[in-house]
């Protein structure tokens, strides 16, 4: 996908190849500008911060429900 940019194809025929949208393909385009080729690994969803972390109470209450084998609707009706 980058390479096709880089070659001078257009954002958007290049996000229709690809069945996705322009700004995927420009966001992954500024990361390997930017990065190189590490910009294009795979990247952890998981916020870097929370504002509220869990309170740790609640974080093993979790932990002994899923030891339990609870699911994650099981675990929330908790």
């Amino acid at each position: 996908m980058v390479r096709r940019v880089l070659a001078g194809e257009r954002l958007s025929v290049v996000a229709a190849a690809f069945s996705t949208t322009t700004k995927t393909v420009t966001k992954w385009v500024q990361r390997f500008r930017s990065e190189g080729l590490g910009g294009l690994e795979d990247r952890s969803s998981r916020p870097r911060r929370l504002r509220e972390p869990t309170p740790p109470e609640t974080v093993e209450r979790i932990l002994a429900l899923r030891r339990q084998r609870f699911t994650g609707q099981q675990i929330a009706k908790e």
